[in-house]
């Protein structure tokens, strides 16, 4: 049973849309009486789309006039060629014009190409993407189980937006939606805090949430979206010394990919093992069939080096003798879990899908 099924691809997008990636339809399983795993493979389509003139001190200046940002969902500049090609980058703030400030987290703008260092007319293009919302992606409660009480949530939306050092992370916020009565509109709200609604709440690109349905009967969500016609960069980091890590991750790709070619070892973004005895670090995944809550992953796989006598290759942990494919799906969200190390690092997982390559 897959997660998600791709339906259709359309071509191009809307008239007067500022790109013409091809669109689609993800079908969204939720099982009931249990936790799914879900990460979103699909864009929202691009406010606009355009060349960076000018970059640093946390600002990009566009070559073109920047639409308004709605205030509904906030947007982030999606790079899309060169050097941090796939980079997500949070608007902050934004002139009116062309000139966005931006959350750089681990990225250096100085890695960016643009127009007004190289004199070519050839600055790096990106991207300007509103986020997904709890509103977007649940219309007014589509696909999952209203609750008509705020002190009973028939489904619950776990956020990890606030990862901390550490592994088994806890979630960081938690959403339901109420149908509304009288004193309260109907709407998204958080537990601990449903003093107004927030159907407005970013949903983190290249990551994970939880679905937890509390009543019996899957549920389906119809995604409708745009494929990602550029390469990833995903921050896999370890956020303290000494201490292992785990990254809530899903790829933004429209079609499985094998770990291979996904350019997970290659990039260096994992550490290989070099034997079944001295694991690394490890990709943890789940099984959206299992009915349960709480979820724990399902299995765990390293990637051996081979160098100490055991082939090279892709292994369940607990299973040195027969390699495996492992492969990520479109929807998947997984874990990789990064090793302890002596000082805490970033790297970045960077690849290009294959239907994206010549």
């Amino acid at each position: 049973m897959k997660l998600f099924r791709l339906l259709a691809f359309l071509f191009p997008l809307a008239a007067g849309a500022a790109i013409t990636d091809p669109v689609g339809v993800a079908a969204l399983k939720l099982r009931g009486n249990s936790d799914t795993i879900v990460s979103l493979p699909l864009l929202r389509p691009a406010l606009a789309s355009g060349s960076i003139q000018s970059a640093g001190s946390g600002q990009l200046t566009m070559t073109i006039t920047v639409p308004t940002i709605p205030t509904d969902s906030g947007a982030y500049v999606l790079v899309l060629t060169g050097a941090l090609e796939g980079a997500v980058l949070p608007i902050t703030a934004f002139d009116g014009q062309s000139t966005l400030t931006v959350t750089t987290g681990a990225y250096s703008l100085g890695n960016l190409q643009t127009e007004s260092v190289n004199g070519t007319g050839q600055g790096d293009l990106a991207a300007i993407v509103p986020y997904w919302t709890l509103d977007t992606v649940f219309p007014g409660g589509a696909g999952i189980n209203a609750s008509t009480s705020p002190s009973v949530r028939n489904t619950e939306i776990q956020l990890y937006t606030a990862p901390a050092p550490g592994t088994n992370q806890v979630a960081s916020a938690i959403f339901f939606y109420f149908s509304g009565n009288a004193a309260k509109a109907a709407g998204w709200y958080q537990v601990g805090n449903t003093a107004t609604a927030l159907g407005s709440q970013q949903l983190v690109p290249n990551s994970y949430f939880v679905v937890r349905n509390k009543i019996a009967g899957d549920q389906t969500v119809y995604l409708a979206g745009c494929v990602q016609m550029a390469g990833y960069n995903v921050a896999v980091s370890t956020l303290a010394a000494n201490t292992a890590q785990d990254n809530l991750l899903g790829l933004p790709v429209g079609a499985s990919l094998t770990a291979s070619a996904a350019n997970l070892v290659g990039s260096g973004a994992f550490a290989a093992s070099p034997s079944s005895t001295a694991v690394a670090d490890e990709v943890l995944t789940f099984d959206n069939t299992v009915v349960a809550e709480n979820k724990v992953p399902a299995a765990s796989y390293y990637y051996c080096s081979g160098t100490q006598g055991q082939p090279a290759g892709w292994y369940a942990v607990g299973n040195a003798t027969s390699p495996v494919t492992l492969n990520f799906a479109p929807g998947q969200g997984f874990i990789i879990r990064k090793k302890a190390v002596a000082t805490a690092q970033t790297a970045w997982w960077t690849g290009v899908p294959p239907y994206l390559q010549d």
